[in-house]
């Protein structure tokens, strides 16, 4: 079986010609080609008894090597397996219709908050609700700026404990196979990002495309 740096060296060459060179790629796969070779230096240790010397080369150390960074990698694992709560996660994805696509694009900042926020704000008035847990969770929440296409389409990836601290701290758990109700969080985010992006219209804050200038009149919003 090929390591992955002896494909690098077979085949790296004729990537190129076919795909031309990307500085970023390019930058790890040199990395990778050289990882742990005479290029990078390295030391000498020597048998004080028989004297055998064995020559160590140094790694490269980018993140992307399985030459040098599958331990490092392995250990980072580990290390956040033990910062996870025994309860279980969820996956939720917010998005918007693509139709808004071009107004984000031209107010990003603005609207990638208004995302955060309102998804944000989302769970949490689900959670609290006693109706669906009646805790404060926890999350961690992603922007993603692409689609599977790598046209754009931002949305909020969320992992979400599916537990956390009632009003006596008490920890709960969500134990259903969904953490809420599907229509239920479609409906309350799409009332918090309208609420939001109607308040930034009425402040100015808007900047408008081409495509969309129609939109700065009241009636048409």
């Amino acid at each position: 079986m090929y390591k992955v740096q002896e494909i690098f060296n077979k085949g790296y060459g004729n990537f190129l010609e076919k795909h031309g060179e990307n500085i970023d790629t390019d930058k790890v796969a040199k990395a990778i080609m050289s990882c742990k070779t005479s290029a990078l230096g390295g030391n000498s240790t020597t048998c004080q008894d028989c004297g055998e010397t064995h020559v160590h080369y140094n790694s490269c150390r980018n993140r992307h090597c399985p030459c040098c960074q599958s331990l490092t990698k392995e250990k980072w694992i580990d290390a956040r397996k033990a910062d996870v709560v025994d309860a279980p996660y969820f996956h939720a994805v917010f998005t918007v219709p693509e139709e808004l696509n071009p107004l984000i694009f031209s107010n990003k900042r603005l609207l990638y908050n208004l995302l955060y926020s309102a998804s944000s704000d989302t769970l949490m008035e689900l959670a609290r609700d006693k109706r669906h847990m009646g805790a404060d969770i926890g999350f961690l929440s992603i922007l993603h700026t692409w689609g599977s296409n790598l046209s754009f389409h931002p949305h909020i990836h969320v992992i979400v404990l599916g537990g956390g601290l009632d009003k006596s701290l008490k920890f709960v758990t969500k134990d259903n196979k969904f953490l809420f109700p599907i229509k239920v969080v479609s409906r309350l985010f799409r009332g918090k990002f309208l609420s939001g992006l109607k308040k930034l219209k009425s402040d100015g804050k808007l900047t408008f495309p081409v495509s969309l200038s129609i939109l700065k009149q009241p009636e048409k919003f």
